[in-house]
């Protein structure tokens, strides 16, 4: 292969990776934007609805008598104090790719908010809504708030972990103990690790502090 061939092939290569990059780094960007819309606008949505006078004058459901969340819809609000005071993100039941893509997705056969057992739930770290992009961050006594139609449930954290993503007992009511029953509420938070990889799970643990109907 004479130089000229050689010096042509590395600049074609050269180019080739820059498009990647440029396409990469559009297609973050342009997932961030939608998936942040997507969340607010479901944010707002579901306040307005929770606001709405009903024919009885307001809802006047029990926590322990949640309605079920309907399969793609959004039936929940979770706040975390440590991400910032604007942050919020709709939790949608479900986590399938196209649920992911606006916000936080409930795993179906875990446990509702505030409920016994282990409400578990899964967010993007990189792309779309991104709601778990600051993982990291989260310490241990941080509050996680999850705000239904019906009640406001506080969770405070207990620790972290990575796991594989084949370590599916993350999400056993009782964490880690497949076979035991469990005696309290608790929260766990799963995204990917590292940051642009779906290498591992990063797992965040959490228990309910305070239950206050609304």
């Amino acid at each position: 292969m004479n130089r000229f061939v050689a010096a042509t092939i590395a600049k074609v290569a050269i180019v080739a990776g820059v498009l990647v990059l440029v396409a990469t780094g559009g297609y973050l960007l342009y997932t961030r934007h939608a998936g942040a819309e997507r969340a607010a606008h479901t944010v707002e949505t579901l306040q307005q609805q929770w606001s709405a006078p009903t024919a009885t004058g307001g809802s006047t459901q029990a926590p322990d008598k949640a309605t079920p969340p309907i399969p793609g819809r959004a039936f929940a609000i979770m706040t975390i104090p440590r991400f910032g005071s604007s942050w919020q993100m709709p939790v949608f039941e479900g986590t399938q790719a196209s649920v992911l893509r606006g916000g936080v997705g409930h795993y179906t056969n875990t446990a509702l908010p505030g409920a016994v057992g282990n409400f578990a739930v899964a967010g993007h770290r990189t792309t779309w809504a991104h709601p778990f992009r600051e993982v990291e961050r989260l310490q241990v006594g941080d509050r996680v708030i999850v705000r239904t139609q019906e009640a406001q449930y506080t969770y405070r954290v207990t620790g972290h972990e990575v796991v594989h993503p084949d370590q599916t007992a993350v999400l056993d009511p009782v964490p880690g103990h497949p076979d035991a029953l469990p005696d309290q509420a608790q929260l766990t938070l799963t995204t990917c690790h590292p940051e642009y990889s779906a290498w591992r799970r990063w797992v965040v643990r959490a228990v309910l502090v305070q239950t206050t109907p609304v």
